[in-house]
């Protein structure tokens, strides 16, 4: 699809979905609170069906804030004495906690999306009975056709719905080989693998901001995304990835290398851009890591009779760290007046060192001592 070509109807598989953990809330990320924002703010109209909303529903407890939810009350449960014990039994904020039913909350909040949004018929039985008989799409020719009925429904309804609106244009967001198949064949249809790709094409329809102004944009922030960057990353903690370490994580320093120029628009006004992309991160540090070629292993009791640990030292190891930035911008002068409102990182947990790249060395003792002269000159120290 090309810029500013037309889409007035989106309709979203429940995989598109499932593969963005189904945040509608927006904990993790703002990217489905920013997709269904600019689709409301274009006058682009949802189209459901319900079978989608019975099958939303099913896959939130599929998605990882559903369960990380349910594994925080079974840890309250479990470590209950010893929070007593330690006075640290906050009784009303883990009331709170389990009194919420996050899985409500998502669902409500994807129903609230989609509170004026055309709900599709079921569609003929015939029709889909005849497609099945056939192997027609989105019937596979090989395989238990019958699991592609519910597919088949929605189809048939959006397939009505096109026929009885010639001028409507539906961009479908699906990465199902079957719904693809399917939808192919539709005149007036368009398609989006995910949900990511989708936002990118809705945000070009008709934009305020043409695609050379958004690189404009992005150059004229550029210096400061770096420097934000930085500061965000030196407060984070690092973990490496191909080592066990034994010992504390000495990062001697952090620098951010690039921005990926590369950016998805999550949300275009005229004096603002939310921009997601990925920053490539240098560390260089040290550790003490478990020395496995100098340990012994004990085949029978299938156990390490004697451990052995090394210091290391690793140099200019690569991070990728994926982030959203907010850049403000005057619409006269977009690169001139560019500038980064908010930096978040999207990292969960720690960021994992990757050390496949870098420069790896033994630390001997004469290397030892300089990491005294590292400290007093005051470059950061994190723990793992």
């Amino acid at each position: 699809m090309k810029e500013n070509e037309r889409v007035t109807l989106v309709l979203v598989d429940t995989c598109a979905f499932r593969d963005v953990n189904s945040d509608f809330l927006g904990i993790t990320r703002e990217l489905l609170p920013s997709f269904f924002s600019t689709i409301n703010e274009k006058g682009i109209v949802l189209l459901t069906h319900p079978i989608l909303d019975n099958e939303i529903r099913k896959h939130i407890e599929d998605s990882g804030l559903y369960k990380n939810y349910q594994a925080l009350i079974y840890q309250l449960v479990k470590t209950n004495d010893t929070l007593k014990y330690f006075e640290l039994n906050n009784e009303e904020l883990f009331s709170n906690i389990k009194e919420l039913d996050i899985k409500e909350r998502l669902f409500e909040t994807y129903k609230e999306y989609y509170r004026n949004a055309i709900h599709l018929e079921y569609g003929d039985p015939a029709d889909v009975f005849s497609l099945y008989f056939n192997g027609e799409p989105p019937f596979a020719p090989s395989g238990n056709k019958k699991n592609e009925f519910p597919d088949a429904f929605v189809f048939n309804g959006a397939k009505k719905y096109l026929e009885n609106h010639p001028n409507d244009i539906l961009l479908v967001v699906s990465k199902d080989k079957d719904w693809i198949s399917a939808f192919n064949g539709i005149e007036n249809t368009v398609i989006s693998a995910s949900v990511s790709e989708a936002l990118t094409k809705i945000s070009s329809i008709d934009s305020i901001l043409s695609s050379e102004m958004l690189d404009e944009i992005f150059r004229g922030a550029y210096d400061e995304i770096l420097s934000d960057a930085k500061f965000h990353v030196e407060s984070e903690c690092f973990e490496l990835e191909d080592y066990e370490t034994f010992n504390e994580l000495e990062i001697v320093s952090v620098e951010v290398d690039s921005v990926s120029d590369s950016f998805t628009p999550l949300k275009i006004t005229r004096d603002s851009i939310l921009i997601s992309t990925d920053i490539t991160v240098k560390v260089s540090g040290y550790a003490e890591v478990f020395d496995e070629d100098n340990s012994i292993w004990d085949s029978v009791d299938q156990e390490y009779i004697y451990m052995t640990y090394a210091d290391v030292y690793f140099t200019d190891a690569e991070v990728n760290v994926e982030c959203e930035i907010l850049i403000s911008f005057d619409f006269d002068s977009p690169e001139d007046t560019a500038e980064v409102v908010r930096l978040k990182l999207l990292n969960q947990g720690n960021i994992f060192i990757n050390c496949r790249n870098a420069t790896v060395t033994q630390i001997d003792d004469d290397e030892i001592a300089l990491r005294v002269l590292r400290e007093d000159k005051g470059y950061p120290r994190r723990n793992k």
